[in-house]
């Protein structure tokens, strides 16, 4: 049985490859690879996130996707931080404003939200 090796990373179509790019570098991601007004990809680790201007698409099952106005409803990308409230500040500080301020839940994380330009959401956390 051949079986999956590894979650590599994701692809989220973008309006503005160069705006989407400065906001995942203030989170800490780094940009690994450019093509030219079409992607920019950033890493953090191993696992990668490819910014695709959705004027560039190829594929048809991602075509299908640009017109819809609700990119990634209900998907959080999880991350995990050392400390959620210093993270919290320091992104505050650099510009980026979460949707709201970190809390406890019932899962033993401590958590907030932030929606990046496109409307992609990340949920950073700590365990608690």
């Amino acid at each position: 049985m051949i079986r999956m090796n590894n979650v590599a990373g994701i692809i989220l179509l973008v309006n503005e490859l160069e705006v989407s790019a400065d906001f995942y570098q203030k989170l800490g991601f780094t940009v690994t690879k450019k093509v030219p007004d079409t992607a920019i990809t950033v890493s953090f680790g191993s696992f990668w996130i490819e910014l695709l201007h959705k004027s560039k698409v190829v594929s048809e099952e991602y075509t299908e996707d640009i017109p819809n106005p609700q990119k990634g409803a209900g998907i959080y990308l999880q991350i995990q931080v050392d400390n959620t409230d210093r993270y919290f500040e320091e992104i505050s500080n650099k510009g980026i404003m979460p949707a709201g301020s970190p809390r406890n839940f019932p899962w033993n994380h401590r958590e907030f939200i932030v929606v990046d330009p496109d409307g992609y959401k990340l949920a950073f956390f700590n365990s608690i």
